[in-house]
């Protein structure tokens, strides 16, 4: 019963690196997105977009 113990505590130590890069990683690319996102919103700013100007209607 010792064995198992260390087995699954020694599977379980090498569970927790790539589960804690997985965690970083999702937060890294949530923040990518989200930036984009902003950005996107940037191009489309009443700012940035020309002037448009109609011919006045007799």
């Amino acid at each position: 019963m010792n064995k198992s113990v260390t087995t699954t505590e020694c599977f379980l130590s090498l569970a927790t690196a790539p589960m804690l890069l997985g965690l970083l990683s999702t937060q890294v690319v949530f923040s990518w997105l989200q930036e984009a996102g902003i950005n996107s919103e940037e191009l489309f700013r009443g700012e940035r977009l020309p002037i448009l100007h109609f011919r006045d209607q007799p």
